[in-house]
């Protein structure tokens, strides 16, 4: 009995230390993505608003009780450079007499009310968009090089539909924080001075009653509104969604940085090795629709689900390596695709041409095999020594090379928009922020955000009261 107690009790032990490094680590990703990150936005959602009254009685309680409204709440900050500064300036969002200089942080808060109360994959994709597309507004051209995302895995954040309908968006990185670390004063903290604002609102009678999100966000700009702060009402459409198939194995990861060929590599922890390349074709693969569509992007995906399998740990170090072969005095180049689920560890090399006179039966069609680590090794070795000269012979190649390994060397995540002094990460990377030359299937989200006219309160029970959706650049 004492035996199976001290076996129990050491498992949990172990259990409780695997979960303490685990939010030890994610808790440092998200300190170096704020220091090391030009435009940083964590995200979170308020707990359903419920609708007040100014003047109420016990029989209107249940029924206050079960209106109310979704409020997303955002907040960048974006750390100022000479150019920032300057443009703030001129259009008189600052003085040239503030205090605000070079490396300093510029904190703006975005508050989006809806009427739509699920908080699920779709309605945060929308919502998300839209915010993000506010910011760009009120920072135009600053936040191009890419915004690094912060939230819980909670609620509709960590969902199919968000991940990868962010592609495209303007995102460089997501990261799930450490539990509990999505309670900051940053997001859920920004709610008692909401909430003080609204009563401000309703005693000047502007409005008298918030029982619609369109009144919410009168409230939110009475007086000038909080500093600092930008509330918005926003209309979601389900008329654009596409349905999506599962993602197997979306939940293990905390981690994706988005990269500019339409593909996502995942961390399940922060930086902790390499990281999984999963392809633009893989993910497309997941709208309904879109199952079989050719694509010219290359990843670490043969088209099926085993392409979802996470590469066991003494596989990961070597995952879409280049690698070389030497037969009959010639010297192919390859590389490692994928791991075979076997005691005797071996990984699949895919050759970029077939090696005509290979009669072994492990290679019937003359570009797969099958190599022991040994192999592997005495592979890598002479890739290192001959076959990267033999790269170099070969534009094509080469490139394919650069798109297969993309920042597979570089264990931290990073973005175009880093500031210089930032010292880790490296080099250039393989992220932009907005591509709009690659057809994504879920391109366009159904989040609208509507024109909120002051003083037009509208009828109680009816949010679009007073209220038109926003006009793009192009309808207007």
């Amino acid at each position: 009995f004492f035996g199976d107690l001290i076996d129990i009790l050491e498992d949990r032990f172990r259990f409780y230390l695997d979960h303490l490094y685990a939010d030890r680590n994610q808790t440092h990703g998200e300190n170096y993505i704020n220091a090391h990150f030009k435009a940083v936005k964590n995200s979170d959602y308020l707990m359903k608003l419920r609708a007040k009254k100014m003047v109420s009685d016990t029989s209107e309680f249940h029924l206050l009780l079960s209106k109310g409204s979704s409020v997303h709440i955002g907040c960048l900050d974006l750390k100022v450079d000479d150019d920032l500064k300057q443009d703030l300036i001129a259009r008189g969002k600052l003085q040239p007499t503030d205090e605000v200089n070079a490396g300093d942080t510029i904190q703006t808060h975005v508050l989006i009310f809806g009427s739509n109360t699920t908080q699920g994959g779709w309605e945060t994709l929308c919502t998300l968009n839209c915010s993000l597309e506010r910011l760009r507004e009120e920072y135009p051209g600053h936040l191009e090089s890419g915004v690094a995302m912060i939230s819980d895995a909670g609620s509709g954040y960590k969902t199919k539909e968000n991940i990868v309908g962010l592609r495209g968006k303007g995102v460089a990185l997501y990261h799930n924080s450490a539990a509990g670390h999505g309670k900051s004063q940053k997001t859920d903290g920004k709610g008692a001075s909401l909430k003080a604002q609204r009563d401000k609102a309703m005693r000047a009678g502007k409005p008298r009653d918030c029982t619609t999100p369109m009144r919410e966000v009168q409230a939110q700009r009475f007086d000038g509104g909080l500093p600092g702060t930008i509330s918005e009402l926003i209309n979601i459409s389900h008329d654009e969604r596409i349905k999506m198939r599962s993602w197997k194995g979306l939940m293990k990861y905390l981690d994706f940085e988005y990269r500019d060929d339409g593909s996502i590599r995942v961390w399940r922890h922060w930086t902790i090795g390499p990281g999984k390349i999963i392809s633009r074709k893989l993910l497309d693969s997941l709208y309904e629709g879109h199952e079989d569509e050719d694509d010219e992007s290359d990843g670490d995906d043969k088209g099926s689900d085993a392409a979802w399998d996470e590469w066991p740990s003494w596989a990961l170090q070597y995952q879409n390596k280049r690698i070389a072969k030497r037969w009959e005095g010639e010297i192919y180049l390859g590389k490692i695709t994928d791991w075979a689920d076997d005691p005797l560890r071996q990984l699949n090399v895919e050759f970029d041409e077939a090696i005509v006179e290979y009669l072994d039966a492990d290679v019937p069609n003359g570009h797969n095999e099958n190599f022991t680590l040994a192999e592997v090794k005495r592979g890598l070795q002479l890739y290192e020594e001959e076959g990267e000269d033999l790269e170099t012979k070969m534009p094509a190649v080469e490139a394919d090379k650069e798109a297969d390994l993309g920042t597979a060397q570089t264990s931290v995540p990073h973005s175009a928009g880093e500031s210089s002094s930032s010292g880790g990460g490296g080099g250039s990377s393989s992220m932009i922020a907005r591509d709009t030359t690659i057809p994504y299937p879920q391109r366009e989200t159904g989040g609208t955000l509507v024109t909120v006219k002051d003083g037009e309160y509208g009828p109680t029970d009816d949010e679009s009261g007073g209220g038109e959706e926003k006009k793009t650049e192009n309808e207007k």
